[in-house]
């Protein structure tokens, strides 16, 4: 069940996803049982998620929370998936401002132009 919604929420981006926005699911790390020849009774999935606009991060966890509950009911899963979103490792997207590197080359070089520094003694 778990495996087939790893399969699942790598097509989201591309099937769900408008191409002109930048969008990614990456499955970080899967981890389900103990033994090889033991069926486990839970799995644990982290996923990292990203995207440069807000809808588009809502639409993705939309995506991955329909996914999930759509395979536990698939599979006859006597409870639905506990969907969790770390507030403390989630953020909005970064976006720099292409005029700041001039305003802080001149802070660093200053008015009087650039310093040449002496090549090290080898």
């Amino acid at each position: 069940m778990a495996a087939r919604a790893v399969v699942t929420f790598q097509s989201i981006v591309a099937r769900e996803v408008n191409p002109l926005d930048s969008a990614v699911v990456t499955v970080g790390t899967f981890h389900a049982g103990t033994k090889r020849n033991i069926i486990p009774d839970e799995a644990k999935i982290e996923l990292t998620v990203r995207s440069y606009k807000p809808e588009v991060q809502k639409q993705l966890l939309a995506a991955i929370a329909r996914i999930a509950k759509a395979e536990a009911a698939a599979a006859g899963a006597s409870r639905e998936p506990t969907i969790f979103v770390n507030p403390a490792e989630s953020a909005q997207a970064l976006y720099n401002d292409p005029a700041s590197p001039r305003g802080w080359g001149m802070r660093f070089v200053g008015r009087s132009g650039p310093r040449r520094s002496s090549p090290p003694n080898q």
